[in-house]
């Protein structure tokens, strides 16, 4: 299943549209302004919270909760020391793991054993756009938001901190 996600180029705060393979909206993502915490949300069309995400503040490394609509912690993302972007996910026992290529266009998420998606950054765009490709369904929105959530950590790391 193939996703686009698209940030929206005139906007005062963080805000990704993301489509289906048919090019539909999907889903919409936006960050409060001047949040400490990077706070996030992926909604639905109907304006419906799917996930929310706060990053944990005084950390030497980035480190995010994410929480499904009822506030309810669902997952934790990490970021890791390493040259290349790398992450870890922990969602139900489960652990993920992230790897991005050097200049962080091209991104796999495994179970362990297996890759559940790909992430593609499209280079010639003028705001931040991805093709996303997910093997495990059940978690699709998860790994929709996820990706997002990265785009945040890097941005904050060449900007040397927080980005709104």
């Amino acid at each position: 299943m193939k996703f686009y996600v698209k940030q929206k180029f005139f906007s005062a705060k963080n805000k990704f549209t993301i489509f289906n393979e048919n090019e539909e909206e999907a889903y919409i993502v936006e960050g409060k302004m001047f949040s400490f915490k990077n706070y996030l949300e992926l909604r639905r069309m109907d304006d419906s919270v799917i996930y929310s995400t706060q990053k944990k503040l005084l950390t030497f490394l980035p480190k995010y909760t994410v929480f499904d609509g009822a506030n309810r912690e669902v997952a934790k993302i990490f970021k890791k020391f390493a040259f290349r972007p790398r992450f870890d996910v922990f969602k139900d026992g489960v652990k993920y793991e992230i790897e991005g290529s050097v200049f962080a266009h091209s991104f796999g998420i495994t179970d362990g054993e297996k890759t559940v998606a790909e992430i593609q950054k499209k280079v010639f765009k003028l705001t931040d756009s991805y093709e996303i490709e997910i093997y495990a369904e059940e978690d699709k929105e998860l790994f929709l938001f996820i990706v997002i959530v990265i785009d945040q950590i890097l941005h904050e790391g060449k900007s040397g901190g927080n980005n709104g």
